[in-house]
């Protein structure tokens, strides 16, 4: 796809990372045949923008930031873990971002408004805040991994959110690398 991969996120906090990982490695230890994200990739995508021209990223950027600072800042809990599209055919293991007051999916809604304005498409699917811990290449101890996965209890505090990230994917033949593009502040 032409352009730069683009995608709107919000980035997990480090004392989350910690907990993310913690669960990463107890799930390593089934020995499934799963890529596991690495520390500096776990976060929440709001929307995956993907090859985005460079002469719209300016304009985006200034509604995005307007869309933003006019927003009041979510409150998320971590917590729970699954699978998409499910757990007879698990492609992605997740953690789950709940929610807590429906301000992120207000959020959410609003960007989807403005960045459909630059043809990008409109999400079809339920919005279900998640973040990416692994995804399954083949079906090697795959349901050592799914009985493992219901004897992880994740839950954290809840988080006040202060931002978020347009970020940029580069591909490399190891995996993508992400960077900031920018960031937004959320209001108060």
């Amino acid at each position: 796809m032409p352009g730069t991969r683009l995608f709107v996120a919000i980035d997990t906090a480090a004392s989350i990372r910690e907990k993310l990982v913690e669960v990463q490695n107890v799930l390593r230890g089934v020995q499934a045949d799963v890529r596991w994200e690495s520390k500096e990739k776990l976060h929440v995508t709001l929307k995956f923008l993907g090859g985005t021209q460079s002469d719209v990223v300016d304009p985006l950027t200034r509604d995005i930031r307007s869309v933003c600072v006019a927003a009041p800042r979510p409150t998320i809990r971590y917590g729970g873990l699954g699978c998409f599209p499910s757990r007879r055919n698990p492609r992605i293991i997740w953690a789950g971002v709940d929610d807590v007051g429906g301000l992120l999916t207000q959020l959410f809604q609003r960007l989807e408004s403005v960045i459909e304005r630059y043809g990008f498409a409109k999400e079809t699917r339920t919005f279900h805040p998640h973040v990416s811990l692994g995804r399954v290449r083949g079906t090697k101890n795959l349901r050592a991994l799914l009985t493992s996965m219901e004897t992880i209890t994740l839950e954290s505090q809840p988080v006040e959110l202060h931002e978020i990230l347009l970020m940029k994917s580069d591909l490399r033949p190891n995996g993508s690398i992400y960077s900031v593009v920018a960031s937004f502040p959320l209001g108060t």
